[in-house]
């Protein structure tokens, strides 16, 4: 009888052992037909459950040592393979891909070098600057609200590329730029604050359409981020080298952070240095330190963002498919007002009806209720939301709402090929989906899944 059970077991190990195999080069293939046949294999084997899988994905050996020291390498910051970026990389020296790595990316400045931006940081970092890995990119943007998407999208995909060349810590990936580079490290985060546990703009406030009209209503897209703003109250200079009317970059900074502070609370800290100018603002070492011991929270119960194109909708587990309507355009709108009206505030309510917004909450009471999913949109005509067991009981389900109305009452059932696809789209590997949910507008089913499913 041991004997059976010991070549039932050795059928099971080798059975499992190809399982891996075909879930490592799933992830490694950039061959989507490929993919396909690896992924139906995965899939049709008994022993790849939902909690097997999981399992699997956690413990990938998908990164090839690297050398340790600073080099010049190439990183994709596209969906094409031609789309890429000259980049600086320091690599720990004991970086071994068995384990995960805490990623900077840091941003220069107008004028300035990747190298020289990775000099400084690495300065900055002082003796702990081989606990991460840092990508300097050059000529990263410039960044902009209203820029098309392929731009847009650069931030997420040059993170995508880099977890694929280093094991990274998804909930460990930091941002921060100088100059230029810290309004580009204020407009990734806007767009991509999923991707992030913190950013550090040093010297420089946003720069949006409208000046500040818009730093109330972009500013609640960061509430789940640790956010160190530090600039110089000397930054007050025009372009023309005199003192700008209007207090330059310094007063700006202030109405920034005054916005932070509301929409965000502890999470954000600003300082202001009184004796610096534009060129020599230099962070708190205290406050680097406890910046970099921040981690993202992988499933937020809470999300709001707001967004101009939906490609830079995602807010961790909730997307627009698509925006109703035509989106903000780029540049100041012609605005009827009203007498009586403040201006800039017709200006301002003109330019937020042009957006569009995603938010969720989730809401597990300890009672015997269905844990409640409450969605909220605008100008978005369909809405995805992914779903994992760490957010809650999936068997238990919940009550969804979409605006108010009730569009499912129950439980969820896993779905492997979410925890496929979804993963191997974003090399993310700490965020593992197991529920893919579309929500279309009133009056349309939901689905599940993907609609390829029957393939």
């Amino acid at each position: 009888m041991a004997g059976m059970i010991s070549i039932a077991l050795a059928i099971w190990a080798a059975a499992h052992a190809d399982w891996q195999d075909d879930l490592q080069n799933y992830y490694l293939t950039e061959n989507p037909a490929a993919r396909q046949k690896l992924e139906s294999r995965i899939l049709a084997d008994p022993a790849c459950t939902a909690e097997t899988l999981a399992d699997a994905i956690k413990v990938l050996r998908l990164w090839e040592e690297q050398a340790p020291g600073v080099h010049d390498m190439e990183l994709r910051v596209g969906r094409s393979a031609d789309a890429t970026k000259e980049v600086v990389v320091s690599i720990p020296a004991d970086y071994d891909p068995a384990k995960t790595w805490p990623l900077i990316i840091t941003l220069h400045g107008q004028g300035q070098s990747a190298a020289s931006m990775m000099q400084m940081t690495r300065a900055m970092l002082g003796t702990t600057v081989n606990d991460h890995i840092i990508v300097a990119p050059q000529g990263l943007g410039p960044l902009g609200f209203t820029e098309p998407g392929d731009v847009v999208d650069q931030p997420r995909q040059l993170l995508i590329s880099t977890r694929k060349k280093f094991r990274i810590d998804s909930d460990r990936v930091f941002l921060m730029g100088y100059s230029i580079g810290g309004h580009n490290t204020w407009m990734a985060a806007i767009m991509h604050a999923d991707c992030l546990a913190g950013i550090m703009p040093l010297a420089t406030p946003l720069q949006v359409i409208g000046n500040d009209l818009l730093y109330e209503v972009l500013a609640p897209n960061l509430r789940n981020l640790d956010t160190l703003f530090v600039w110089g109250a000397q930054d007050n200079l025009g372009q023309d080298g005199k003192p700008h009317p209007l207090g330059g970059n310094a007063a700006m900074a202030r109405k920034l952070a005054e916005a932070m502070r509301e929409a965000c609370g502890k999470r954000f800290v600003g300082i202001e240095l009184p004796d610096a100018h534009h060129g020599n603002v230099r962070p708190p070492a205290d406050e680097v330190r406890r910046w970099l011991a921040c981690r993202r929270e992988t499933w937020p119960r809470r999300v709001h963002h707001q967004f101009r194109l939906a490609e830079q909708s995602d807010a961790g587990w909730i997307k627009a498919e698509s925006l109703i309507g035509k989106p903000l355009a780029d540049g100041m709108s012609t605005v009827r007002v009203k007498p009586g009206e403040d201006p800039q505030e017709s200006q301002k309510k003109k330019m937020t009806m042009q957006l569009g917004l995603v938010g969720g909450l989730i809401d597990t009471p300890t009672s015997r209720n269905h844990p409640a999913i409450n969605i909220r949109t605008f100008k978005a005509r369909g809405v995805t939301i992914l779903l994992s067991e760490s957010m809650l009981d999936l068997k238990r389900g919940a009550l969804v709402r979409r605006n108010q109305t009730v569009v499912h009452n129950g439980g969820f059932t896993p779905d492997r090929r979410v925890m496929l696809r979804e993963t191997a789209a974003t090399w993310d590997f700490a965020r593992i989906p197991q529920v893919r949910m579309v929500i279309p507008n009133s009056g349309k089913k939901v689905t599940f899944g993907y609609s390829d499913r029957a393939k």
